[in-house]
């Protein structure tokens, strides 16, 4: 999801939202595994299981962190790429694909930083004003997204000076 949006230089700068899952590995584009058909409330599953560990929470506590997401991602979002994913874990038999969406996040979501969900090291906003450190298959979601929402793009060669 993207977060706030900043201009910079007469250029609109996304902030998008990073996942670490050992402090080893590279930053990558918050995701899940889908067995289900991709729905309108998928990405609130990625978001919630990312940012927050809820299996250990009351119910009380799981309720209001679905209130928040809910307000905070809204019904809205913008398909940005469907199909075949390269990734090294690909064989001639399976692959990946991935369903890539950008919902805009509003609300104390885009202004805090966020808890971290199970089996995540570190989750942060990331304001794409020059090339983000990730995984470089993450690092083309990201290209096509800025290319999509028309917004500046690290990646093109662009500068902001």
């Amino acid at each position: 999801g993207t977060g706030n949006v900043f201009s910079i230089k007469n250029k609109q700068v996304i902030e998008v939202l990073l996942v670490k899952t050992d402090k080893s590995s590279p930053y990558t584009l918050p995701k899940i595994r889908c067995d289900d058909e991709i729905d309108d409330k998928s990405h609130k599953k990625v978001m919630k299981s990312v940012c927050y560990d809820y299996e250990d929470v009351s119910t009380t506590e799981n309720e209001n962190v679905n209130k928040l997401i809910d307000a905070a991602c809204g019904e809205q979002y913008k398909l940005i790429y469907k199909g075949y994913f390269d990734d090294t874990v690909n064989t001639d038999n399976a692959w990946v694909e991935v369903h890539v969406s950008n919902i805009h996040i509003d609300g104390s979501l885009s202004t805090t930083p966020p808890s971290k969900g199970k089996d995540v090291e570190e989750v942060t906003w990331t304001m794409l004003n020059k090339k983000a450190a990730l995984r470089q298959n993450d690092a083309w979601l990201l290209k096509i997204t800025c290319n999509k929402l028309q917004c500046y793009n690290p990646w093109r060669g662009e500068v902001l000076i």
